[in-house]
């Protein structure tokens, strides 16, 4: 079985490089040579040409894949400031191409499918590398597309804090916004986050050129790294703000606990994905810090309750006093609210006019005795 001089100078002609139109060139070389170790007799001399050869062609084909998944993850984010943005997807042109070449890197010899193959071995580290190399370049790029919503985030919290902590009651249109709405933005940021992680493993099962479970699990846990690192930089920075002044920032601590806790299942069945995903949880020893914080956060205000009530400073007092004020406003609303859920208006009523009446047996029991 020969092989045609064309196809043999393209794959072993060093600085050449596939173009993704080449594709059914390149496929129909290595399959050729393929045939040729396997009807071969099995000596070296027949083998060790033919399986070098078919190793240029899968490195050639590899590096195809990398430069179309590097173009798909460069360039500029997503614009806008808005929270409710979304990434956006693989360009619908460079999947076209990368499709049907990764579904030819599958069909190359692995030591797992063809164990006999001498170039099965070599085949497989360069596609364990392209795999590796395609987790950072998606991980990067996500990154980079959260990043500036991440910092609108902290921003936000700050500017808040900036602005003199809570306004119950402002009128202004300026008035900055409350922790309740900061914790909201940061939970709507990490759903985001999660949107975008889910996405990439579904992307990543449909473009790894290496199909087996433990090795997406590994790509996937290279990928999940720098969006964690980003998810870790952004709760620190809020928990430091609200460190650095706990009884102001109590609802924040609050609101901000409550979005991340709504989104913990579905962090944990994401990060079980990848490959160890029992193990570390980064998503739950952040809650735990974020927890702590709301924990102390109840007795430091009280502490500053007490210290601005027995402090002899007029101007401390009245800025304390205000404080007091605005808590037991926000406190006296919050149960208002739950009594009417509890308590309809009818149901009120109805209580009311039992407890009047049971006033007026008493006094009634009450006269009679006095009469005898």
């Amino acid at each position: 079985m020969s092989r045609p001089p064309s196809l043999l100078i393209l794959l072993s002609h060093r600085r050449s490089r596939p173009q993704p139109g080449q594709l059914d060139t390149y496929k129909s070389a290595i399959e050729r040579l393929n045939a040729l170790i396997t009807f071969k007799s099995p000596s070296s001399d027949h083998h060790d040409a033919p399986a070098r050869l078919v190793e240029t062609g899968a490195k050639k084909l590899t590096l195809l894949y990398t430069k179309l998944v590097a173009e798909g993850s460069s360039g500029s984010p997503p614009g806008g400031s808005s929270i409710e943005f979304t990434i956006l997807p693989f360009p619908a042109d460079l999947l076209a191409s990368l499709r049907p070449l990764v579904s030819f890197l599958r069909t190359l010899p692995l030591p797992a499918t063809h164990p006999t193959h001498p170039a099965a071995q070599g085949i497989r580290s360069v596609l364990v590398d392209a795999q590796k190399g395609y987790a950072d370049m998606r991980g990067a790029w996500s990154k980079k597309c959260l990043s500036p919503l991440a910092k609108n985030v902290v921003d936000e919290a700050t500017s808040y804090n900036e602005g003199g902590g809570y306004e119950f009651g402002s009128t202004t249109t300026k008035a900055k916004r409350d922790g309740v709405e900061a914790g909201r933005s940061f939970g709507k940021w990490v759903e985001l986050v999660l949107t975008v992680a889910e996405d990439e493993y579904n992307l990543l099962c449909d473009l790894a050129p290496l199909t087996s479970s433990q090795l997406v699990a590994q790509a996937y846990g290279a990928l999940l790294a720098p969006i964690l690192g980003l998810f870790g930089t952004t709760l620190g920075s809020l928990i430091g703000l609200i460190k650095r002044s706990l009884h102001k920032h109590t609802f924040l601590a609050l609101s901000t606990y409550e979005a991340l806790l709504k989104l913990l299942p579905r962090w944990e069945s994401l990060l079980n994905l990848r490959e160890g995903g029992g193990g570390s949880n980064e998503v739950k020893e952040g809650l735990n810090s974020l927890r702590a914080v709301c924990l102390r956060s109840f007795p430091e205000l009280i502490a500053d309750i007490k210290s601005g009530a027995t402090s002899k400073n007029n101007v401390g007092l009245a800025e304390y006093t205000g404080a007091v004020t605005d808590f037991t406003q926000s406190t006296v609303t919050s149960h208002r609210r739950k009594c009417r859920r509890i308590h309809p208006p009818s149901r009120r009523r109805k209580l009311e006019d039992g407890r009047r009446r049971a006033i007026w047996e008493r006094l009634q029991i009450t006269s009679r005795r006095g009469r005898g």
